[in-house]
């Protein structure tokens, strides 16, 4: 995984924080694999591997180096809740402190691990755990803690009285390792002040338990809602006219009341205090079911108490209403969910009503009063909600859910025998489109995946009823013990449905792991089959190796169906599909798996060590460096989990990394940046400097140690940027000159210089200026917006000399030559997005601002054509008006036939995205859905020839080129095929 600048590593570090905030729940500590009895290091020569084996080609290593250890060791007989690894995970201490230095005690701390798993669909879990939360304690009188069972591949961050009054996070800088506890040191609280009021509603009473925020973000971040957001709240949307809506996961839903923002709650009288206020510009607000939350203004907290006063919380709109069945008989005991559409975006959160009654009736409170009204319903959680707006003015809603039948399922194994104790999850296809599919994989929504499959009632050997599923088309998924998962698109429209379903045996790996040096078996290895999904990656199979270091992973589905499923990633053939292996003692080891192998020996070698002493020519630096260190190299399954390594200089500026893979790996340092609230990163999107750079390949063995001289200034290699901004040859004085984080002005002269800057990457360079227009006015402009590349000890210049004049444009229809009044005509070139627009007049002309520097083009563009684009010389003037010709626009519309590229079931791919290029390099793009039959339509297209494309999750198609002639065509069929 390569990182075009160090942001992208701090992007990683602070989603990955975000996700865990949002999404992360600690949950009841699954059962590890049985535990392999056995002594602490096998004695004598193992049994030689089997001859049948498929070796992995990894040169032993003839040193195993002193940092070697006895990695065979099988773990100590113990309960099976322990972790395979207990003992040797890592840990951390440390003090958690006010900026003033005085302990912070009795405040919760808990240590979270975020690694390249977060990608893995859910049934995949990391080494046995569903929770990313590893461990908690409470501080002592010193502020202490300790925290154990870390593994150093991912990156951990301590979450710091979550859901209190000064919950935040913090990202563990320091490099973890196994079998050691490191000291993190003092972490450093940010100051903060004290909000107190009262909240009451709308009749002067107290509110007992409102939910009271604040925190130092953006004011459209709580202007939008989003304070109603609760756990039990829905997120609904509006797709073509049509509501839609999704159930916050449970294991998000959680998490809500527990963002790292600091919160309180109000007490019987209504009271409150919030002893955690940053001392920052802050927005907040109170909140509780059944009212609409009170926003709290934007405000400066300078430290002291704030009075926040009376925060009242209205009841806003009663919203009522009836569910019945396709026949208009009411639905008892169905839920409900209702609420306003925002304004300016067809999206809304919506409340929950207490469950119908014997009439089918509902109604819920705390709707806000502006919006649209819309309401969901549903029989039962495994339904997709069924949506319905109010007519305009109304609080009254009716709901109609499809009628509900029996669906029986008949599961047989590949021998045709009846199979016991299977487990059914059933997802309505309607409502797994892209946002649900999104959810449930990007944000974590459900990582102990195996909960979600529930029994069914067995009313003979491998016979099993749902009583009441709603009438539709379904994904039924059917796991039983020791046979693969079986996966079946069922049309449910019948009184009783009946659903054969055969699990079948699948194949196994069996799979032995050794040293690569001794060829002793490694105990305790957690291996695991991974591949591209439908969304991102999965787990085929996982499990962990026994006393002789070996492992039956399965059942997998046949390697014909797993290539299959993987040709469209990234990588080659052999990388799509791997058995990756990790152990304690040893370096990660990704494989391919390829097919037809039935057997795999993997050895694995001694964990790699990286030192290095960071200095300033040769003296001590006064300050501590960050240092990432990413495996190079790896692409395709194996490239998604070479994730950066970080550590922190200590104070004489050494550093060190152990557990690394073998091969070469990037290292960088850069300035610190991680030691404030990951949120607060999101928000400032500060890049750190990188200071140095260098490759280095790692072999195991003695330990690698780098010398890294940051010069005596340690500012590293440096380099500037300098320039001078004129126009029409006259200096621009007073140009903002913006270098990332640093901004110099122009001088008399018109002249810059950024000196000290460094030369290890770029800067985007952003130059706005007061400039004078060809009618004598004058106006501010950004007039320069590139990336510029720093050399060590060179000077990169950016000279900028504008000059502006008018251009007048003339558009005309093609066929008639007629002047068009009302079109747009457009002209760049006034810094990365602006541009200058003007509309035609009865004449068909138009006068248009162009920037000579940066742009040679106009385009018009005008309802009911086609848009064009004329280019012109700036410098040889043009000797009249600028003609551009518009040819009527021509019907495009269709629809993209999906079989080819998907096979005959469609149930995973709820979307595609077809984009429309014309000769002219113009594009035009449409998302097309699984509901619509990937129907698209365009209006903006003329006559000509054009190529489409087709987008996807995990698809890659082949163009089809086509031609509109002067009626258009409205009945295309786009059959695209896979790319080789």
């Amino acid at each position: 995984m390569n990182h075009r600048s160090s942001f992208a590593v701090a992007a990683i570090v602070c989603v990955a924080a975000l996700a865990w905030t949002l999404f992360g729940g600690r949950e009841s500590q699954p059962v590890a694999p049985p535990l392999v009895e056995g002594p602490q290091r096998p004695v004598g020569a193992p049994s030689a591997p089997s001859e049948t084996l498929m070796e992995v080609g990894l040169a032993p290593t003839p040193d195993a180096g002193p940092e070697r250890r006895a990695a065979s060791v099988a773990p100590a007989e113990a309960a099976p809740e322990v972790h395979p690894w207990q003992g040797r995970l890592g840990g951390l201490t440390g003090r958690i402190v006010e900026e003033d230095g005085a302990p912070v005690a009795d405040i919760q701390v808990e240590l979270m691990q975020v690694d390249a798993t977060l990608m893995l669909e859910p049934e995949a879990t990391a080494l046995g755990n569903t929770s990313l939360e590893l461990d908690e304690a409470r501080t002592d009188a010193d502020g202490r803690f300790v925290l154990e069972g870390a593994a150093p591949g991912g990156f951990h961050l301590l979450g710091i009285d979550r859901g209190g009054a000064r919950s935040t996070l913090r990202v563990v800088e320091q490099s973890l390792e196994f079998d050691r506890r490191v000291d993190i040191g003092d972490v450093v609280l940010e100051g903060f002040g004290v909000a107190f009021g009262t909240v009451v509603d709308e009749d002067g009473e107290p509110v007992a338990g409102a939910r009271v925020r604040l925190a130092a973000v953006p004011d459209i971040v709580t202007e939008v809602g989003v304070l109603d957001l609760r756990e039990d709240s829905v997120i609904a949307g509006g797709e073509r006219g049509q509501p839609k809506a999704f159930s916050i996961p449970t294991l998000i839903g959680a998490q809500i009341s527990k963002l790292p923002i600091p919160t309180t709650y109000s007490g019987t009288d209504g009271s409150f205090r919030l002893e955690g206020v940053p001392l920052k510009r802050v927005v907040g607000g109170a909140d509780h079911p059944g009212h609409v939350a009170a926003l709290i203004p934007g405000f400066e907290m300078k430290g002291g108490e704030h009075d926040l006063g009376e925060l009242e919380l209205v009841y806003g709109r009663t919203l009522t209403g009836r569910v019945v069945d396709s026949a208009g008989q009411p639905i008892e005991g169905a839920e409900v969910v209702a609420g306003a559409m925002l304004a300016l975006a067809p999206a809304g959160i919506m409340q929950p009503a207490s469950t119908t009654d014997a009439d089918g009736r509902f109604s819920v409170r705390g709707v806000a009063e502006v919006g649209s009204v819309a309401g969901f319903a549903r029989r039962n959680p495994r339904d997709a909600w069924v949506g319905a707006s109010a007519a305009p003015g109304s609080d009254a809603l009716e709901l109609v859910l499809p009628a509900a039948a029996r669906m029986t399922f008949r599961v047989t194994d590949g021998a045709g025998a009846p199979v016991r104790d299977a487990r059914f999850k059933l997802t309505s296809i309607e409502s797994d489109d892209m946002l649900r599919g999104m959810v449930s994989n990007l944000l974590v929504a459900d990582r102990g995946g195996a909960q979600s499959f529930k029994a069914l009632s067995e009313v003979e050997p491998g016979v099993y009823v749902a009583p009441a599923v709603t009438l539709g088309t379904w994904l039924v998924e059917v796991q039983a013990p020791g046979l693969l998962r079986a996966r079946k698109q069922v049309a449910h429209q019948s009184a009783d449905t009946l659903v054969p379903v055969m699990c079948g045996l699948g194949q196994r790996l069996a799979l032995q792991v050794v040293d690569a040096v001794t060829r002793e078996p490694v105990a305790a290895a957690h291996a695991t089959v991974l591949a591209p999904s439908s969304m991102l990656l999965t787990a085929l199979a996982s499990g962990w190796t026994d006393a002789a270091g070996r492992a039956d992973l399965g059942p997998l589905a046949p390697a014909a169906e797993i290539f299959e499923g993987a040709r469209d990633f990234d990588g080659d053939s052999g990388e799509r599909v791997i058995v990756r292996v990790e152990h304690p003692g040893y370096g990660e080891v990704c494989v391919p798996f390829t097919p037809g192998v039935e057997s795999l020996l993997v050895p694995l070698s001694a964990g790699c060590v990286l030192t290095g002493r960071i200095h300033w020519g040769g003296g001590v630096p006064d300050r501590a460096y960050m240092v990432f260190v990413t495996p190079e190299g790896a692409s395709g399954m194996a490239g998604a989990f070479a994730v950066p390594r970080l550590a922190l200089s200590a104070l004489d500026g050494t550093f060190r990394l152990s557990g690394l893979p073998l091969g070469p790996h990037d290292v960088r340092v850069m300035d610190r940046f991680l030691q404030a609230n990951p949120l607060q990163l999101i928000v400032d999107q500060k890049e750190p400097e990188l200071r140095y750079r260098t490759d280095v390949t790692l072999t195991s063995g003695a330990p690698v140690d780098l010398d890294i001289d940051l010069s005596p200034n340690g500012l590293g290699p440096t380099g500037a940027i300098a320039g001078r901004v004129t126009q029409d040859g006259a200096p621009i004085v007073g140009a903002e000159v913006k270098l990332g984080d640093l901004t110099v002005e122009t001088d008399a002269n018109g002249e810059f210089e950024a000196t000290g800057l460094s030369a290890l990457n770029g800067r985007m360079v952003t130059i706005q200026g007061e400039v004078v227009l060809p009618d004598g006015t004058r106006d501010r402009h950004e007039v320069y917006n590139d990336w510029v590349q720093i050399q060590p000890g060179e000077v990169a210049r950016v000279d900028v000399d504008l000059k502006y004049s008018t251009v007048e444009v003339l558009v005309v229809d093609a066929s008639t030559g007629a002047a068009l009044a009302g079109a747009t005509v457009s002209s760049g070139g006034f810094g990365n997005t602006g541009t200058m627009d003007a509309q035609t007049g009865s004449d068909g002309r138009a006068r248009v601002l162009v920037n000579h520097a940066a742009h040679d083009a106009v385009l018009a563009s005008l309802v009911g054509y086609a848009p064009q684009s004329a280019s012109f010389s700036p410098e040889h003037g043009l000797d009249g008006p600028l003609r551009i010709e518009l040819r009527r626009s021509v019907p495009c519309a269709g629809r993209v036939d999906p079989s080819a590229l998907l096979g005959e079931s469609t149930a995973e791919r709820a979307w595609l995205y077809l984009q429309i290029t014309g000769s002219n390099g113009e594009a035009q793009g449409d998302q097309l859905t699984k509901e619509d039959d990937y129907a698209f339509s365009f209006s903006t297209l003329g006559v000509g020839q054009y190529k489409a494309q087709l987008y996807g999750p995990s698809l890659a198609a082949e163009p089809i080129e086509f031609e509109l002639g002067p009626n258009g065509d409205e009945g295309l069929v786009f059959r695209f095929t896979r790319k080789p």
